[in-house]
């Protein structure tokens, strides 16, 4: 088993998080949604597969961009050279992640069930690669 994950009440997942990391040490235990309780081994996280990746590949990790929006980024977001929560990200993760980019929340639907979101992410290589590789603009 990788990872066990608990649905619940938001307040029975409050009570049983805090429960857990009382009780039990080794684990990874956080919200990844308020009614969402994910368990799983201390050493399994997207900062741990990053990072391996990283040593495999030989690139430092000051060269890597991450993008999250809950409790299961956070780690990998301060991990990484520049770390960057969507708009939309749990609270916690917004108050730990200096750096912010909008959202990647569903706005609205299209024809035949297309989903349009707020493009954080395009938002934040559109003006990155200005900065980066266009001279002229601004």
């Amino acid at each position: 088993m990788h990872k066990l994950l608990i649905i619940a009440d938001k307040n029975i997942i409050e009570q049983l998080e805090m429960s857990l990391k009382e009780k039990f040490t080794g684990l990874k235990i956080y919200k990844s949604k308020d009614t969402y309780l994910e368990i799983m081994d201390e050493s399994v996280s997207k900062a741990s597969a990053i990072q391996f990746l990283c040593d495999k590949m030989k690139i430092s990790l000051h060269q890597v961009v991450s993008f999250g929006d809950n409790y299961n980024d956070l780690d990998m977001l301060l991990l990484t050279g520049k770390g960057f929560a969507m708009a939309n990200s749990a609270k916690g993760v917004l108050e730990s992640i200096s750096t912010h980019t909008l959202s990647n929340e569903i706005i609205e639907r299209k024809k035949d069930d297309d989903k349009s979101r707020n493009h954080g992410l395009f938002s934040y290589f559109k003006r990155y690669s200005k900065k980066r590789y266009c001279t002229s603009c601004k």
